[in-house]
This record gives C-alpha cells, sequence and structure tokens, in this order.
C-alpha cells in the first residue's frame, strides 16, 4: 500500500460524499416544485445533519398528501436518511482529522490519523486515537456511499413518476 493510494480513495471519498450531498438536494428540489427559491436558500443554509432530518420530514409529508405515492417510501426513506447521517459524521471525522505519514522497521509506509480531540493517557506519548489507515478502509466507505446514491436516485425517479404519471 502506498500513501498515494490512500490519498487518491480519499479524494474520492470527498467526491462521492458531495454527490451524495447534492443528490439529497435534488430529492428536495423535485418535492420543491416551482418554489426552487425556497429550496436553494434552505440547502445553502443548512447544515448537512439537519439537512437529512429535515428531507426526511419533507419527503414524508409530501407522501402523505400525493395520491399516488407508496406509504411504505417514507420508512424506506427514512432509513436512507439515517445512513447519510452516519456517513456525515464519519466524514467529520475524516475531513477533520490530522494525517501524518509512518515509515514502520520493515519500510513500509502507512498513513495514520490521528483524531481532532486525542485523549493523551499517561504523558504526551501516541495517542489511543491514532488510527493506521488501509486503502480498505476508504475503499469501504466508498461503498457505503455509492450503495446510498443508487438509494437517493431510486427515490428521485419515484418523485417524478408520482409528479408525472405515465
Amino acid at each position: 500500500m502506498s500513501i498515494t493510494s490512500i490519498h487518491q480513495e480519499l479524494g474520492k471519498f470527498i467526491i462521492y460524499f458531495q454527490t451524495m450531498d447534492s443528490a439529497v438536494n435534488e430529492i428536495i428540489y423535485h418535492i420543491s416544485g416551482n418554489k426552487l427559491f425556497v429550496a436553494e436558500a434552505f440547502i445553502t443554509k443548512t447544515a448537512f445533519t439537519s439537512k437529512m432530518k429535515i428531507a426526511d420530514v419533507i419527503f414524508s409529508h409530501f407522501v402523505d398528501i400525493t395520491a399516488n405515492a407508496d406509504e411504505d417510501a417514507k420508512d424506506e426513506f427514512h432509513l436512507i436518511m439515517n445512513r447519510c447521517e452516519s456517513l456525515g459524521a464519519e466524514r467529520n471525522i475524516i475531513v477533520h482529522s490530522v494525517y501524518y505519514p509512518l515509515t514502520k522497521v520493515d519500510g513500509s509506509k502507512r498513513l495514520i490519523q490521528k483524531n481532532p480531540r486525542p485523549k493523551f493517557k499517561g504523558g504526551s506519548h501516541i495517542s489511543d486515537n491514532d488510527h493506521e489507515l488501509t486503502i480498505e478502509d476508504f475503499e469501504q466507505i466508498n461503498e457505503k456511499i455509492k450503495e446510498v446514491l443508487g438509494e437517493i436516485d431510486r427515490f428521485r425517479l419515484k418523485l417524478i413518476n408520482w409528479k408525472y404519471p405515465i
């Protein structure tokens, strides 16, 4: 494993996360209909976690007032918004951490993630919060985000179908 490949996966993570955030924005845009200025103001001034909670409420209300909507979709969408919130918490740790390279005795290179609020015990030694990152760590979280993106897109298509049934 090279540090460069972990950096590349970190970059993918940031892009996937922003794409997921934008996908939730699209859901909000579809629900807001011809009042995009309201959705735009809301989206630009709301923190990620709050936006997920509010999108969940808006979606649920939309299902309630839409004649041909699937009532079970509310529970499914709620689970997806919870997954988004969890990914947001992971994103905060990843983005707000400090990273430094480590060369092991065998010459292998590693990337160490230092928790932004380390708690030292017994002096200023390496914190228990330090975490050795592998490329697999980022591949796993990137897969989670891609799965959620697919689910969000499924709901975007449902919204379109509910608003404009054939």
